[in-house]
């Protein structure tokens, strides 16, 4: 079985691969769509759900990092977690 980081097939991904993969296409998608002729376009109120509730819902999953303070709190040792402290 194919790690589901590294996997290519959507049907191994893991949720955060996914995700991610997901934003980068719709990203390279949207820009085409914008440059289409109208009349080959995705249809407007299709696109506007696309970028101002999808995409700003995905960006914030795929690009979250743990504030100072949640690092802290979920940490016994008083430092960042990537410290090797647990």
């Amino acid at each position: 079985m194919t790690s589901p980081y590294t996997t290519n097939n959507v049907q191994e991904m893991n949720m955060d691969r996914l995700l991610y993969t997901f934003q980068q296409r719709m990203r390279i998608l949207l820009k085409q769509d914008a440059n289409t002729e109208q009349m080959y376009a995705q249809l407007p109120w299709i696109v506007e759900i696309v970028e101002d509730e999808i995409m700003p819902a995905v960006d914030k999953i795929v690009d979250w990092e743990p504030s100072d303070d949640e690092i802290m709190e979920n940490n016994s040792c008083g430092t960042p977690w990537h410290d090797g402290c647990k």
